[in-house]
């Protein structure tokens, strides 16, 4: 089962990652692209997710994206 969740400027992105954070439970890391996230989104991940350590996947993505776009 695939959920998406979006937002909107209006309303603002918390209420997403709280969402996001009901359907993920309590993870303990995620992988993000650490040249593009935002200093906002980090805050985000770490006001929803408690105990999440963020971690620099940007050379494993950018690798996924490459092959996509062959």
């Amino acid at each position: 089962m695939q959920n998406v969740i979006s937002w909107h400027d209006k309303e603002g992105f918390n209420q997403a990652f709280k969402e996001a954070s009901k359907i993920l439970g309590n993870i303990k890391n995620i992988g993000v692209e650490g040249q593009m996230i935002r200093f906002f989104e980090t805050q985000a991940f770490k006001e929803n997710f408690k105990e999440i350590e963020i971690i620099n996947s940007h050379k494993e993505i950018s690798s996924i994206q490459l092959i996509k776009r062959k």
